[in-house]
């Protein structure tokens, strides 16, 4: 995947990525830019200022609904707008709890609808014109909160008294021409009376009040029966106290399996329900977004900045690499045609780490300027080389020795000084020093050029 630019010269993409590693401190200081610009626009962006915006209409944390602090600053139509939204969301949060915490918590909605029983108890009211008092009485024992909480104890089921209601009802059967007959055989806790003493008879014409209790356990549901029974009972008998010349007793009673769908529906109704109001909820959270922009919006356009300016720190270097037009690696010069490449790795101690030893083996540099010094003395039959730095690449103290081979190594340009030129033609062969990411690439080619133009032999170190 490699690729040539003008000098064609092979792009080493390890070399690349280690020279970007190598230059980490300037990408801290573009990730801060970065990070700067993604604040700035996030506060460019929110038109409520930052520390305004915590004051939410919706908190998540706190599940709660609070108008926003900086309301007063909107325009008159948006406040009239946000205050309409948020009287709608505090209406529907509201319902959604109350829903939520009745499917959690009531009986109804947790009991098999599908596999239930009921229980009865039928009590028979004649007082004349007093019936219907009598039967108020008999009413107001399911409107008894000690009734539901002796159901609740008996029964030993762990729920608030106001989910038992949902299972308890009473209903009465009020035609003058309704005709019961007493069941004598019923097993009841309740005494059958009669306020004029007498004794109940077949074929009785009056009217009927029936407790009923619905659920899905028949051993529960047979002692809540009973506790309920107590509390009628004790209805019953004020009435045969309070009311001479009528009658009242029960009819009947028992637990039988029970088939409808009435609860099915109710469960159905109740889900459908909580459905209904969490998308009100969700469509009104989003009227809310112009106003609740909060920190989570600036922390997105930071981690954005961020990104980018990684990024275009990136992309920089990565243009720089490939378009700054000098020597990069070893294998750069030995493109060139020259006699002898010799590339050097770093003497200093103490000062290298994992990432320049890489990066040193990517440019090829494998030997000390004392090999060096070695393989000229040893090539010193065929003449002595001339011994010069590039002129113009910004060398330090420490790039090269003050003298190589018994030599004082001075910069130099074969192809524009003279003294430098002529001192190459005297010796026959040069041994060129350039500097790698310094030295430009046709600067190298131009010097080697010119050395053999005039038949010079050229060797080349990189350091």
């Amino acid at each position: 995947m490699n690729t040539n630019y003008q000098d064609e010269v092979e792009i080493n993409l390890v070399h690349m990525a280690l020279t970007m590693v190598t230059k980490w401190k300037s990408l801290i200081i573009a990730a801060i830019i970065g990070l700067a610009a993604g604040f700035l626009i996030a506060g460019i962006k929110d038109p409520y200022g930052f520390f305004n915006s915590i004051g939410r209409v919706y908190d998540d944390e706190s599940d709660e609904v609070t108008l926003p602090e900086y309301i007063d600053t909107l325009k008159k139509d948006e406040q009239k707008e946000l205050k309409e939204s948020f009287l709608k969301y505090q209406s529907y949060k509201s319902m959604y709890d109350e829903t939520m915490d009745y499917l959690n918590n009531s009986l109804i909605m947790n009991m098999d609808s599908q596999n239930l029983y009921r229980a009865y108890t039928d009590v028979y009211v004649n007082c004349g014109r007093d019936t219907l008092a009598c039967e108020k009485l008999l009413t107001n024992v399911l409107s008894d909160e000690a009734t539901y909480e002796n159901i609740r104890k008996v029964s030993g089921l762990d729920v608030d008294t106001k989910y038992l209601q949902g299972i308890i009802t009473g209903s009465s059967s009020s035609s003058a021409n309704t005709t019961v007959t007493v069941n004598t055989s019923s097993t009841s806790s309740i005494t059958a009376s009669s306020t004029d003493g007498g004794s109940a008879s077949n074929n009785t014409i009056g009217d009927v009040y029936t407790y009923q209790i619905v659920y899905d356990d028949s051993a529960v549901l047979s002692s809540m029966m009973d506790a309920l029974n107590e509390s009628v009972g004790q209805a019953v008998e004020s009435i045969a106290e309070n009311y001479t010349g009528g009658s009242v007793f029960v009819i009947g009673c028992g637990v039988t399996p029970y088939q409808t769908t009435e609860y099915i529906n109710l469960q159905s109704t109740f889900i459908t329900s909580l459905a209904t109001y969490n998308t009100q909820l969700e469509s009104l959270s989003s009227s809310f977004e112009d106003y609740n922009y909060g920190a989570k919006n600036y922390i997105k356009y930071m981690l954005i900045g961020l990104i980018a300016g990684a990024f275009l720190w990136a992309i920089y270097l990565s243009a720089l690499y490939l378009l700054g037009g000098t020597v990069k690696t070893m294998d750069d010069i030995r493109t060139m045609g020259v006699d002898r490449v010799y590339g050097i790795k770093s003497e200093t101690k103490g000062r290298t780490n994992i990432i320049t030893d890489l990066l040193e083996k990517s440019e090829g540099k494998k030997v000390t300027f004392g090999y060096v010094e070695n393989a000229l003395k040893e090539s010193e039959r065929t003449g002595k080389a001339y011994i010069y730095k590039l002129a113009g690449d910004n060398w330090t103290d420490t790039d090269v020795p003050d003298s190589l081979n018994g030599q004082t190594v001075e910069e130099g340009l074969i192809s524009e000084d003279s003294d430098t030129y002529n001192n190459a033609l005297t010796a026959g062969s040069v041994l060129m020093i350039v500097k790698l990411g310094s030295s430009r690439m046709s600067e190298v080619r131009e010097e080697i050029e010119a050395a053999r133009k005039d038949g010079v032999k050229v060797s080349v170190v990189g350091v």
